[in-house]
């Protein structure tokens, strides 16, 4: 191997002890070895996977070690090493003899190797012997979760099925309602079947469909249903029946649902009630809505006392109105929204109005239907979108100082909603508008602020073109900013660290990373140890090359209650986890070569793939920039690139020299169009970020196709670039601007000069 390849892999290895140190505080301490050179020998040695000679030298180190920590630390990795060689012989008496050390913090995850070696030679009975030890003995262990499921797994292959849905029922009671509680609940129904106890394995399939009934879970409990149907004698009920429907419907098997509903069908009971009013979905679900119009007033007729005919008035409306008879449905929606004020989708229907006039550009007859509704649901689920509305309203009918204040009454009111993020922004644009500047600095530093997504970097923008114009004196205003904030102290790294095992922070720091996905999989399927377990799994992943998932677990993480600071403040290296920068040096090159930002090219990769270089899209797609096969053979074409075939676009650095010029020439375009744009008005224009005009473009483009973001200039004009985006017809096509232009000014903020 080659000096220069050797000095990556120390580097990369020495990058992961960094990555341990910094957020877990726990370091392999150098008074383990006898001196750095001895610590770099060993990372180098288990960088190239040169288990030989790493045992060689963790048994040295354990024969020298004074204190029993210090040995089995040793002794485990030592011991890992010869596991990683298959040489069991020698790897079991070592674990053994760290499990049997008192008070080791080797000892749970040492018996956990050694029952998983006894699982998989077949050897149940040694393994139950270990598993049984790790919950007797580490009982509070990251480890027990995992030890607990497969105790239950090996007294299923002993054939000892009493003993396996007793721990089966034990896993699924201490960890409730997550996926590997799900997977033991059906465990049991399996046993049952297996063990030819008919009847108890149909009653723990229904009990679990009843239970589970849009997951997969349910779904492969009715396939064990199906089978058990044709094997034997067993009875169905009516409301057996009717959840062997919903599983059914979940799953967008609508015909099939419709032959069990309407086997539930008996009486002009409730559940007849319900089943039929299933069937009028399904239809429904289907784009049948005549059939299932006839279907909601047949449940209106026949149930005149049940809360489905109420549901089928409102399903009736959402019929006709999806026939194209809006004007109808509108009166239908009406009228059931008066009738049935309480009803759940009450608030929905006059949401639906409303929305529909904003559509229309009806805005009079919006802000009324709007002012209707907020009245009568004040704190209602579509209270903040029905004011983010009138905002728009307002805005569209040129009375800017009303869209403030129904924006401003927006984010008073709900202040935890997403859009009071964009209400901050667009208040200070009104404001601006109108001339008030300091009501609009305001607005426009408060969205900053709160690090309002998107928006907090739109409005920085704002202020640097007031200041630009002379609006605002320079001097009298801060723009000091910084897009991705970090705080060390925050409860994540505590929780963190309280939930991750000296075992687990020294096996990291080697390179090894199979102890801590096994059991922090375990953990995660089990939903406990969450923060613990997503981050952990994240370094995972990360170090091993699986960048997709390895953000996936960070995004996890940022997900759960209380991560962030009230600023949106997270500690830094799960800021770099969301934000990774791999495949740089390709980046950067290319970047360069094509005259683009580089953090933008990383803005794209992280929103087209996640950093996985074989990602495939449902429109063909292909790569870490997503290009489609036609467009990879332009680029070629223009590049001069020789022999191009698709296959190309799954290596990286192709994928990247492409898709970077491709996003260069998609800027350079749109800049010269900005331009002409621009030359063509009459007002003056001469304080607009042209640059910054054409990255939003260019991005639109990308997602969108260029030809599409043209057409919407002519359309919509783009005097105004954050009006244009908002303007946007397609969904997908405004998100994606907004996310990359999120995620670049976030790559800016961590890694930029």
């Amino acid at each position: 191997m080659s000096i220069k390849k050797i000095s990556v892999y120390l580097l990369m290895a020495f990058s992961c002890l960094i990555i341990v140190v910094s957020f877990l505080g726990v370091l392999i301490c150098q008074s383990c070895f006898s001196s750095d050179k001895e610590m770099s020998r060993v990372l180098n040695l288990l960088s190239k996977n040169d288990y030989s000679g790493a045992v060689t030298i963790f048994k040295n180190l354990a024969s020298k070690a004074k204190d029993p920590y210090t040995k089995t630390q040793h002794l485990y990795f030592a011991a890992t090493c010869y596991r990683k060689q298959n040489n069991w012989a020698k790897a079991i008496p070592l674990y053994q003899t760290i499990a049997n050390e008192k008070n080791s913090r080797f000892a749970d995850i040492s018996l956990y190797r050694i029952a998983k070696r006894h699982q998989e030679i077949k050897d149940y009975r040694s393994a139950i012997t270990e598993y049984s030890k790790i919950l007797s003995d580490h009982q509070n262990s990251i480890v027990a979760i995992e030890a607990l499921y497969q105790l239950a797994e090996c007294y299923y292959n002993l054939k000892q099925y009493d003993n396996s849905i007793e721990n089966y029922r034990k896993f699924a009671d201490k960890y409730p309602n997550t996926s590997r509680a799900r997977l033991a609940e059906y465990r049991i129904g399996y046993i049952y079947q297996e063990a030819q106890r008919f009847q108890e394995a149909y009653s723990q399939f229904q009990k679990i469909i009843r239970k589970y009934t849009d997951t997969n879970i349910a779904r492969i409990s009715l396939d064990r249903i199906k089978l058990l149907r044709a094997s034997s004698s067993i009875t169905v009920s009516r409301e057996d029946s009717f959840y062997i429907g919903m599983v059914l419907f979940y799953a967008k098997q609508y015909k099939e649902s419709r032959e069990y509903f309407s086997k539930a069908l008996d009486k002009t009971d409730d559940l007849s009630a319900k089943s039929s009013y299933f069937i009028a979905q399904s239809y429904q679900k289907e784009g049948n809505y005549i059939i299932a119009q006839k279907e909601y007033e047949s449940i209106i007729k026949l149930y005149p006392e049940s809360q489905y005919r109420i549901e089928s008035q409102y399903q009736i409306g959402q019929c006709v109105w999806n026939l194209g008879r809006t004007n109808e449905a509108i009166a239908i929606l009406s009228k059931f929204a008066s009738e049935y004020p309480e009803s759940q989708f009450a608030e929905e229907a006059k949401y639906q109005i409303a929305r529909s006039y904003l559509d229309a550009g009806q805005y009079d007859k919006s802000l009324s239907a709007y002012n209707e509704l907020i009245s009568k649901y004040p704190n209602g689920n579509f209270a903040d979108k029905a004011l983010w509305d009138m905002g728009w309203c307002y805005m569209k009918l040129k009375k800017k100082d009303k869209s403030a204040s129904v924006f401003q009454k927006l984010i008073s009111e709900h202040p935890d909603s997403k859009l009071a993020g964009s209400a901050r922004f667009w208040t200070g644009m009104n404001y601006e508008d109108e001339g008030k500047i300091d009501e609009a600095i305001s607005a426009y530093r408060s969205a900053m602020e709160y690090k309002d997504w998107y928006y907090s970097d739109r409005a920085k923008k704002r202020l640097e073109s007031l200041i630009k114009s002379g609006k605002i004196d320079k001097e009298s205003i801060s723009l000091q900013y910084k897009k991705a904030e970090f705080d060390e102290s925050l409860p994540i790294v505590s929780n963190v660290h309280k939930y991750t095992p000296i075992w687990v922070q020294t096996s990291l720091s080697y390179g090894i990373y199979d102890d801590a996905i096994d059991v922090y999989t375990a953990a995660n399927e089990a939903g406990v140890a969450l923060e613990s377990a997503y981050y952990n799994l994240s370094i995972c992943y990360k170090m091993m090359g699986d960048y997709r998932r390895s953000w996936a677990y960070a995004w996890n993480l940022v997900q759960l209650p209380n991560v962030r600071g009230k600023r949106g403040e997270l500690p830094h290296q799960i800021y770099n986890k969301l934000y990774p920068a791999s495949y740089s040096d390709i980046v950067f090159k290319y970047a360069k070569s094509s005259k683009v930002d580089p953090y933008l090219v990383f803005a794209v990769i992280l929103e087209e793939s996640r950093f996985d270089p074989n990602a495939i899209s449902s429109s063909n797609a292909n790569g870490l920039m997503q290009i489609m096969p036609d467009t990879g053979k332009y680029i070629a074409k223009q590049l001069a690139i020789k022999k191009f075939s698709v296959e190309n676009l799954f290596d990286p650095e192709t994928n990247i020299k492409l898709g970077s010029w491709y996003l260069s020439s998609l800027i350079n375009s749109f800049n010269s169009r900005v331009k002409d744009y621009f030359s063509n008005e009459n007002s003056d224009r001469q304080n607009l970020d042209y640059a910054d005009i054409a990255i939003i473009l260019a991005v639109g483009g990308y997602n969108g196709g260029p030809s599409r973001i043209r057409n919407w200039i002519e359309e919509y004009g783009i005097n105004d670039i954050d009006e244009f985006v908002e303007s946007i017809p397609v969904q997908e096509t405004k998100n994606y601007i907004k996310k990359v232009m999120d995620s670049y000014e976030t790559y800016k903020s961590l890694y930029g000069s």
